[in-house]
């Protein structure tokens, strides 16, 4: 937002299209199963880890590529470039299975033939017929989504009632935390005592989640009614100059700008913050927000060309300053540091965990950086391996750090080693964690 010069956005739309470039060509192999990486995922993901993350990152690239074929500014072969980029990775989004990115497109498209058609048209009876269709379809759509109505055989997938469970419990922490929310990244602490008994039920009660799969249910339910405010408020200022931009001057740049950064808010109410697709919603944030300063002097430009006269040098010097620069390169520094300490732990538990001792995985839970998750996982090779001394040592130690840590209650309860009062207090805790859960005894 504060780099951000007239210019900006085109170099970031170009460099997202670009980027897809590699991606399809990668995903195509890993169709033709022609990888030379072993993957457990049959289907293609790109280099994104998920099949869901791919579809979205390909669905806002193919929104930019759709937005720039009107272009004038692009011999025709580019052009031709283009709309094969959009065929192909509109099929690879299909191949996937995923519907993500196939939503994302259609919202997006939907948008830019309506600022063509109010371009060209300026009637607002056709207006009007645009969006009583886009209304319908999206009325079919969500219907659909619920496996009702005409487009249910396509739209619906179980997957679909898992997330609704998700979303449920998110805004029940949101609820029973208005004011702080239950702290950031303890989506997964509260899953299962705030999920009702429906979601505790409906496919069984060792199904859990550790993110509400929706960003702005996350982050209410994480930092409570203040951290969701301020977030709300950053989209709608930058759904405002979105507005504006594309009102004042809709060049090609502009509608993929902001039609990719509203198929990024349909991601953002159906899946996780993903960081390989999250960047991407970030930049064009803040690129909207920035560009704000511009749409004025760009719409005067257009009106009378030689009001403001401003070389690309010193234009370009003012809106990158060298405090700006500093900024970047300490906070780069400082989160190499912060993230050099987790890396470490994680390197150290992996050799740990391929050792096969357990006196080394115990060593390795131990460093700094060394969270729940990698002492779950040492318990669970305990147990597995009939070391269950060294299991309810650590067990005791992951409650006493991590209280609301299910696993660890749940072996108290469970192996023999564990007096009496260690039985009856962690039963009553896992009860308290997981109030519906039919496979925790009463007593």
């Amino acid at each position: 937002m504060l780099s951000s010069d007239s210019n900006l956005h085109v170099k970031v739309i170009n460099a997202l299209v670009i980027t897809s470039v590699p991606m399809t060509f990668y995903c195509l192999i890993q169709i033709a199963k022609l990888d030379p990486i072993g993957w457990s995922e049959l289907r293609p993901f790109g280099t994104l880890g998920n099949i869901n993350f791919l579809s979205a990152f390909l669905g806002l690239s193919t929104i930019c590529a759709l937005a720039l074929v009107p272009s004038k500014k692009y011999s025709p072969l580019l052009m031709v470039g283009l709309i094969a980029l959009i065929i192909v990775d509109l099929s690879i989004i299909y191949y996937t299975g995923s519907i993500q990115g196939l939503m994302m497109f259609i919202a997006g498209a939907g948008i830019q033939i309506f600022i063509f058609i109010a371009k060209r048209f300026r009637s607002k009876l056709f207006n009007i017929a645009y969006l009583i269709m886009s209304s319908v379809g999206i009325f079919f759509t969500i219907l659909g989504l619920t496996n009702r109505g005409p487009l249910a055989k396509f739209l619906f997938a179980p997957s679909i009632v898992f997330r609704s469970d998700y979303w449920h419990a998110g805004w029940e922490m949101t609820l029973k935390r208005p004011l702080f929310g239950v702290g950031l990244d303890s989506y997964g602490d509260w899953y299962r005592q705030v999920r009702g008994q429906i979601s505790t039920l409906r496919t069984g009660p060792d199904r859990t989640a550790n993110t509400a799969h929706n960003i702005f249910l996350d982050i209410s339910s994480n930092g409570g009614i203040p951290l969701i405010t301020g977030y709300l408020s950053i989209v709608l200022i930058a759904f405002y100059f979105g507005i504006k931009s594309i009102r004042s001057n809709p060049t090609p740049h502009n509608i993929a700008l902001f039609t990719s950064w509203v198929g990024f808010l349909i991601f953002s109410t159906i899946s996780i913050n993903q960081v390989g697709v999250g960047i991407w919603g970030w930049l064009l944030t803040g690129i909207l927000i920035g560009k704000s300063k511009f749409n004025k002097i760009e719409t005067t430009k257009a009106k009378k060309s030689d009001v403001i006269k401003i070389s690309k040098k010193k234009r370009n010097k003012s809106n990158f300053p060298a405090s700006a620069s500093m900024s970047g390169l300490a906070g780069l520094t400082l989160g190499l540091l912060i993230s050099f300490i987790p890396l470490q732990a994680d390197a150290k538990f992996k050799t740990a965990l391929q050792s096969g001792s357990i006196e080394k995985m115990l060593a390795s839970v131990e460093v700094l950086g060394s969270t729940a998750f990698h002492k779950e996982m040492v318990i669970d090779v305990a147990l597995r391996n009939n070391f269950e001394p060294q299991a309810l040592i650590l067990a005791r130690e992951i409650v006493k750090r991590y209280p609301k840590d299910f696993m660890g209650w749940r072996v108290l309860a469970a192996v023999n080693g564990s007096t009496l009062q260690e039985k009856s207090e962690a039963l009553l805790k896992l009860r308290e964690l997981d109030p519906y859960n039919p496979n925790i005894p009463k007593s």
